[in-house]
Parts: structure tokens; C-alpha cells; sequence
């Protein structure tokens, strides 16, 4: 398994959900929950919205891009293969990499938890999603 053997289609679209998703959980659902435990203001949210944009959905397409390589790396072909490729992903590297940020600079449990939960949720999402995509 390649990066030429990843549906590009699939990843974009995948990609756009997610970033929609992360506005939704950082907006409405936990946006001042997540100002508050992040110690960050409106006024801080809003220098250089878009730059960060942008960089925050290439970010996210080089997440769907790794996510999709390791479901077919996996050799995933159901969404609850997926899923679970998605699960493993979290806990064991982003989930690891954020709770180590947690202890060492600092930041609330509580914050370390609704970003978690944000990207368990994502990863299982990703991993479905690409999984299940008719390629």
C-alpha cells in the first residue's frame, strides 16, 4: 500500500466533514468551554483567522490522508474496521502525544479530555468513513 493507492476524492470529502465537525465542536457545543480551560480569548481566536484556516485544514487533510493509509495499510474494508483503526490511532498516538503536552506544559485535565474525546471521536470517524467509501 502506497499513497497512490489512496482515493483522493474520498479524503477531500472526508477532510471537509471533519474540519466542519471541528467547527462545530469547538463553536457552538464547547467553544466557550473550550476558551475557558484553554485560557484564550474571542479577541485571541480571531488574530489571523485565516491563516489558521487554512493551515488548520491542511492539517486535517494530512490526518485523513495518514488515518486512510493506515486503514488500507490495516487492510480495513467495513466501517468497523475502520473504526477500530481509528480507535488505535487515537489512544495510542494522539492520545499519548496530548496527555505527555498535558503533564509537561501544564494544561487542564479537563481540556486534555474534550480534546481527546474530539479526536477519538475524529479518528474513529475518519477510519469509517474511508473504510466504507465505495474506492
Amino acid at each position: 500500500m502506497s499513497f497512490g493507492d489512496i482515493d483522493y476524492k474520498a479524503v477531500l470529502a472526508i477532510t471537509v466533514l471533519i474540519y466542519i465537525l471541528a467547527f462545530v465542536w469547538y463553536g457552538p457545543l464547547f467553544g466557550k468551554l473550550w476558551m475557558k480551560l484553554a485560557k484564550v480569548t474571542k479577541a485571541e481566536t480571531k488574530e489571523n483567522s485565516m491563516q489558521k484556516m487554512v493551515l488548520g485544514f491542511v492539517n486535517t487533510f494530512v490526518t485523513v490522508l495518514f488515518t486512510a493509509l493506515f486503514v488500507m495499510i490495516a487492510g480495513g474494508v467495513t466501517w468497523a474496521d475502520g473504526a477500530l483503526v481509528g480507535f488505535y490511532i487515537s489512544i495510542g498516538f494522539a492520545g499519548t502525544i496530548m496527555f505527555s503536552s498535558m503533564l509537561w506544559a501544564k494544561k487542564p485535565f479537563n481540556l486534555f479530555l474534550l480534546d481527546g474525546i474530539f479526536r477519538l471521536v475524529t479518528f474513529m470517524l475518519i477510519g469509517a468513513l474511508y473504510a466504507w467509501w465505495p474506492y
